[in-house]
């Protein structure tokens, strides 16, 4: 009985990690392709998110002058922006630190940590060849702290991960 219980123990743990690197990919694809639009299709996409905010918090917005609704326009979209950039890598360092915490890697956080940095250095790089785009250092440290942020993220969740995972097991 023993033996058949470590069996479906090593599956579990095969499927999650499986599972956590299809998570790492498909983060690391969406934050690609985003990267991949050129200038005006990047733009219009954080518009379009922007419009919604505005409607959605912003009721006297029809009432405003002309340069007034251009200068919230302009600063929430940074904001937005940046908040994507964030968002984005925060997601990233989240599933990389899991995936390393899966594996058992010593310096589990600092090595999600350094591939979601690494990651966003290329990503920048990649945003060099790409029209109406540049890579900037700016975002380059933004995206570190973002990716900081997942992993300490993953460090709360795992203490539940593995409490849930104990209470299973009684």
């Amino acid at each position: 009985m023993a033996k058949r219980e470590r069996a479906r123990a090593l599956l579990t743990k095969r499927r999650v990690r499986v599972l956590l690197l299809i998570c790492v990919l498909v983060t690391a694809g969406l934050i690609f392709f985003f990267s991949a639009q050129d200038g005006a299709t990047s733009t219009e996409t954080s518009d379009g998110f922007v419009r919604m905010l505005v409607k959605l918090f912003i009721p006297k917005y029809d009432e405003m002058t002309w340069s007034q609704r251009r200068k919230l326009w302009n600063d929430i979209g940074y904001y937005v922006r940046k908040g994507a950039h964030f968002t984005e890598y925060a997601a990233l360092g989240f599933f990389l630190r899991l995936l390393a915490r899966s594996l058992n890697l010593r310096r589990a956080g600092l090595i999600a940590w350094a591939c979601g940095a690494l990651y966003a250095v290329t990503d920048e790089f990649h945003q060099t060849f790409t029209a109406a785009r540049s890579g900037m250092w700016q975002d380059v440290v933004l995206d570190s702290a973002g990716v900081l942020f997942g992993c300490l993220a993953a460090l709360a969740v795992i203490p539940l991960i593995l409490r849930r995972r104990r209470r299973k097991m009684k």
